[in-house]
């Protein structure tokens, strides 16, 4: 990493930090506080007032009346948020229709309607019902469906989770995730069937050229995990999977297909794996989907044995590590992300390019394409900016900075110019995001429920 860039970082990432020291606007400032004292007044309760906010501020949306902020703002808060008065209305501006967009839902029936479906909150008894949706500017999407969850079905703290989707024959899925968390003991399963059409790939290595090659493909996985807690914050698990792939060309002879290097394709044109991965997790965030405080540590390693074709056994490995800093009133945080994974393979050429490392899409490096840039060894770094706009938007600025290689000694981040962007996120029981980012080669757009701070098996890329 040269100098000059490494400065870059630092100011960058500063500048974030010194955004969120002077970013105390009243609107959304005090949601949690508010919160806890609408609701201690409704029940008549005045001590629920002095109590932690953290367990209210994201498992729902918050609601509450505005406060204004505390006096005393030091001379550089003055300046600065005379100089950031500008930005503060354009996102207030941008923010209003959906807000009260929202806010309708309060005075109408269809409108709250909507609200619950995409909240998967239509019920019926113990099952729900809402929209399952993933959309990017590039090729791969899943299709959009329809999700529902059973809760309870094997007792408290389960719950079944059935997608169906079809777009057309090439684009389509049905896929399923039974949870049981019950207590120390913990089981879950996931899986199903899918087909993705145009699934794009570059080749390998950092300094790959953008042209893309595409191709259709299918996947058939099977998986199942039993954990067990060691204490609050401290979880092992086993996990074993099946997974059967297959590429195919797409119909559309325009198309650059992936056959353009037919040994790499060959090779990947279908595989089977069988596999077993062990995996340690410390976990002291105070909410798994949008905290505000606290780290998240995972160590998982496994080995994979091919089925078919050559000899391609490799056995991976990843560390991620996630740091939430409240900043303040748990309504602007800087959330820290590092992700570094590997696999080892006796022969390398024998290795489908679909179990390589892969950078680039909404799970890391957003401003490139998904599947950018892959290798045997990866390294993201990821820095967000999130800022309570209400109580139910959420803004997030980020940068994303990652790169590929062969092998460790060789990662060098400056091979691959950083990605930004901002996010708009919507909460509610499932936080929904509207993420733009844009790098050297352009820009992006992703909509849906994923996010970079949600741990994924790697078997779903």
């Amino acid at each position: 990493m040269t100098f000059h860039r490494l400065i870059l970082l630092f100011l960058q990432l500063g500048g974030i930090f010194m955004a969120s020291q002077v970013l105390a606007w009243p609107a959304g400032d005090d949601l949690a506080r508010e919160s806890t004292v609408t609701s201690a007044e409704g029940s008549g309760d005045s001590s629920a007032s002095s109590d932690s906010t953290e367990g209210n501020l994201h498992g729902q949306a918050l609601r509450g009346t505005r406060k204004p902020v505390p006096r005393g703002a030091t001379a550089l808060r003055y300046t600065g948020r005379a100089l950031l008065f500008l930005p503060y209305v354009a996102v207030e501006v941008v923010a209003w229709p959906l807000e009260n967009l929202v806010l309708l839902g309060e005075r109408s029936e269809t409108a709250e309607d909507v609200i619950d479906f995409l909240d998967l909150h239509l019920r019926w008894g113990r099952f729900k019902v809402g929209l399952y949706l993933q959309l990017a500017t590039d090729a791969g999407s899943p299709a959009p469906g329809i999700q529902g969850t059973l809760d309870g079905w094997a007792g408290p703290g389960s719950e079944l989770n059935l997608v169906a989707g079809y777009w057309n024959k090439h684009r389509n899925q049905l896929e399923y995730e039974i949870l049981a968390l019950p207590g120390r003991q913990q089981y879950q399963s996931m899986g199903g069937l899918s087909n993705r059409e145009n699934q794009p790939f570059y080749g390998v290595g950092p300094d790959t050229p953008n042209v893309e090659y595409v191709t259709n493909s299918r996947r058939m996985l099977v998986e199942g995990t039993a954990g067990y807690r060691l204490g609050q914050a401290l979880g092992l698990g086993l996990t074993g999977y099946f997974r059967d792939t297959a590429l195919a060309s797409p119909s559309d002879d325009e198309l650059p297909v992936a056959e353009g290097f037919p040994e790499a394709f060959a090779r990947a044109s279908k595989g089977r794996y069988l596999g077993l991965e062990g995996s340690l997790v410390i976990d002291t965030r105070n909410a798994a989907a949008l905290s505000s405080a606290g780290s998240y540590l995972r160590l998982y390693g496994g080995y994979n044995f091919a089925q078919l074709g050559p000899d391609a056994d490799y056995t991976h490995y990843a560390l991620e590590w996630q740091q939430f800093i409240n900043l303040y009133h748990h309504n602007r945080v800087l959330a820290l992300r590092a992700y570094a994974g590997g696999i080892d393979t006796d022969d390398p050429q024998n290795l489908p390019f679909t179990e390589l490392e892969r950078v680039g899409g909404d799970a890391g490096m957003r401003g490139y394409a998904r599947n950018r840039f892959a290798d045997r060894t990866q390294l993201v770094l990821t820095a967000e900016y999130r800022y309570r706009i209400s109580s139910f938007f959420m803004g997030d600025l980020f940068v994303d900075w990652g790169s590929v290689a062969p092998e460790w000694e060789k990662i060098r981040l400056a091979d691959i110019s950083p990605s930004y962007g901002l996010a708009l996120g919507f909460l509610q029981r499932r936080p929904v995001a509207l993420q733009f980012a844009v790098s050297r080669e352009g820009w992006q757009v992703y909509f849906g429920f994923g996010s970079v701070f949600r741990a994924q098996s790697r078997r779903l890329r």
